[in-house]
């Protein structure tokens, strides 16, 4: 892991010739990713922006529409049983707490 994370120099543009560059391999923290899910086809426009924002190295605030509380009831129960709370976290509720995020 301590190689991977290692900057790697990589070919400059002649135009830039006295310039160097490099390849730095670092996840995205903070802020992270706020992603207020619609109320239609809930399930697939709110997981496919987490897949995304998980895969890119960003942690992730869902915050599902109101207006489909089965799923955001499903969802609120399921995910802290699979993800830490730093990485993925969800909020319930309506148009006050999205304002507040």
């Amino acid at each position: 892991l301590s190689s991977y994370a290692q900057p790697h120099q990589v070919p400059s543009p002649g135009l830039l010739m006295p310039a160097f560059s490099e390849i730095r391999y670092e996840p995205l923290r903070s802020p992270g990713s706020l992603i207020i899910s619609p109320f239609n086809y809930p399930i697939i426009l709110s997981l496919v922006p987490v897949a995304g924002s998980l895969a890119a190295g960003n942690p992730v605030v869902l915050k599902p529409s109101e207006m489909a509380s089965n799923v955001s009831s499903l969802l609120a129960r399921l995910v802290p049983r699979y993800f830490d709370s730093s990485v993925f976290a969800i909020f319930e509720g309506g148009i006050p707490e999205t304002t507040e995020l």
